[in-house]
């Protein structure tokens, strides 16, 4: 089945990241705990959310990795499995059996072997360069299974008291989101945010367990942002350089053989694209024929040549291309212009990228209808940016919570009237960069962040403590 990655990326995640054209605002989450009160530890980095360097090995990890499916293939791949996971997943923590402390066996041993690899190559550059959209990423779904059972896996150790056990699990499950923030497209970097917040509820179920340790500077010793989503977004930045070879060539001017190769490519790559603003059995006709009345348009053609020279293209080149190279490289450079627009900010701090950036604005009705087209199969920063930043408010939050549980052991099982009287360094907001919002009324607090945008889920932790 062919894939075009955002789209497929939107569809994997679900309702955790929603869809860039999605009108509805995404609900807010209220999450209540009872947490209890627990000192920071020492030394201070006695407990780590990711292999230490001691723990790494030399070795590509996506060998050991497919591995685990192989050990427990039933598991993973059959409508039994199914039913396994969801009679775990859906159960209280207190309700989970002792056997959920040992689910997946062998084949989460070998994740956890995985995990602590120092590199691994997804084996997708040659396909991407190759497949272009159309390429297969069955892998990334399958990562996804993994991230489930590690999860039922350290649930079920917390449950049953194996805390040290359960933060080795929980370190596997950051360590494989790390890898997958190595995937070569955006759609596995997103899989990646989606697995690190697989990790949050048996995080938020550690907080309320007795003698569990304070993992305060744990969190702050992770690295920021936790996903980067570097490789996909370069590697995504030449979409169109993979669909279309040596035709986005500047020094190559067209003859009939390339002119045919371009036109036979478009008719193929229009119809994969379907969003919202780009419906192929409206646009894809309508398209097709903007381009052939733009031949025809001597005045566009020769805006084309303005803009192509003005962008800093061989002047004698230029004047030589064929009314549709002319056209094609417009529409292309267009894009490009876009693109670019949308990705220069990625690499700011978040509080910087919220004040600086904004949805990029549709073009006119019925104007640079190729560029709309190529527009429709990328898109990629909201949806990013939005995951980026909901996995780096999720885990700040989750370390003002182990703030306030140091605060609780140091007074009396209270928590503070603002967050100001703890004495530890707490992140602020990643979207702000202002302290979180907390409010304490009669003796229960509430912990909330700001909201990205309509489609970002807020999360509300409501907590007391555990007398």
């Amino acid at each position: 089945m062919k894939k075009l990655w955002l789209c497929m990326a939107i569809l994997m995640l679900y309702a955790n990241f929603a869809s860039a054209q999605a009108d509805k605002p995404i609900p807010d989450l209220h999450v209540p705990l009872v947490i209890v009160p627990a000192k920071t530890p020492k030394p201070a980095l006695k407990y780590t959310l990711l292999p230490d360097y001691n723990e790494m090995t030399s070795g590509d990890a996506l060998g050991s990795y497919l591995k685990s499916f192989a050990e427990q293939s039933n598991l993973y791949f059959s409508a039994a499995g199914e039913k396994e996971f969801e009679k775990y997943e859906t159960a209280k923590l207190t309700e989970l059996p002792e056997a959920a402390a040992t689910f997946g066996g062998k084949s989460l041993t070998n994740a956890d072997s995985a995990a602590r690899m120092d590199h691994i190559d997804w084996l997708s550059v040659t396909h991407l360069k190759r497949d272009g959209i159309q390429t297969l990423l069955p892998e990334v779904q399958q990562m996804r299974r993994l991230a489930r059972a590690l999860k039922i896996r350290a649930r079920g150790q917390i449950n049953q008291k194996k805390y040290p056990e359960a933060i080795e699990t929980i370190k596997t499950m950051l360590g494989m989101a790390r890898h997958m923030d190595q995937h070569p497209t955006v759609i596995g970097n997103l899989v990646g945010a989606a697995m690190a917040l697989v990790a949050v509820q048996p995080l938020e179920e550690f907080t309320t367990e007795p003698n569990t340790p304070n993992l305060f500077w744990a969190y702050a010793w992770l690295p920021k942002p936790l996903i980067d989503f570097h490789r996909g977004i370069d590697s995504e930045r030449y979409t169109l350089n993979y669909e279309f070879g040596n035709l986005m060539d500047p020094d190559l001017v067209w003859n009939e053989e390339l002119i045919e190769k371009a036109n036979t490519k478009l008719k193929v790559l229009l119809p994969l694209i379907s969003d919202e603003n780009f419906k192929k059995s409206e646009k894809v006709p309508a398209t097709l024929n903007w381009i052939s009345e733009r031949w025809k348009d001597e005045k566009f053609l020769e805006g084309c040549k303005s803009r192509l020279i003005e962008l800093g293209l061989d002047p004698k080149k230029v004047a030589k291309y064929p009314k549709e190279q002319l056209v094609f490289v417009d529409q292309i450079k267009k894009f490009e212009i876009y693109r670019d627009d949308q990705i220069k900010y990625a690499k700011l701090p978040s509080a910087q990228f919220v004040k600086l950036w904004s949805q990029p604005k549709g073009m006119k009705e019925g104007e640079d209808l190729l560029t709309q087209a190529f527009i429709g199969s990328y898109g990629i920063l909201s949806p990013y940016r939005n995951a980026q930043l909901r996995v780096a408010q999720r885990f700040a939050l989750l370390q003002v919570i182990e703030g306030l549980r140091e605060y609780a052991a140091l007074h009396e099982g209270k928590l503070p009237s603002a967050l100001s009287e703890v004495d530890l360094p707490l992140p602020n907001d990643p979207i702000t960069d202002k302290p979180f919002n907390y409010e304490l009324k009669e003796g229960k607090a509430t912990l909330k962040g700001t909201k990205f945008n309509e489609r970002f889920q807020l999360v509300i932790y409501e907590l007391e403590v555990k007398h």
